[in-house]
């Protein structure tokens, strides 16, 4: 989402709900993402940041149900938090930047003369 002429935002995330795969039920999972951009040295560069998991919500985990006279309850913990930046530097926009001959047949025929 664009905040302004420099500025723009986005929020992301995914959902998975509850499924059986073999013999475990797995529990739902979410997870978010929230990054920031701006535009820098008069639009030829740009500064991204972006955290991932920022709420720890993702953990994975389910029920195994196939061991007999046993309830089996698992829950992974894992640490999904992250922060990137990143920068990005443009040195041309292409405007300088010249055709490039392909050398196709037509050329070809007004190079070579014929009688």
């Amino acid at each position: 989402m664009k905040v302004n002429k420099l500025w723009t935002i986005e929020l992301s995330g995914s959902y998975t709900s509850s499924m059986t795969i073999a013999q475990f039920v797995t529990d739902p999972t979410w997870i978010a993402r929230v990054g920031a951009q701006v535009k820098v040295l008069k639009d030829k560069g740009s500064l991204r940041i972006f955290v991932n998991d920022p709420l720890h919500a993702y953990r994975p985990g389910g029920d195994v149900n196939t061991i007999r006279n046993a309830t089996v309850h698992y829950t992974s913990w894992l640490d999904t938090r992250g922060l990137s930046a990143i920068f990005t530097y443009r040195f041309s926009k292409g405007q300088n930047l010249k055709l490039r001959q392909t050398g196709s047949a037509t050329d070809e025929l007004k190079r070579v003369k014929t009688s």
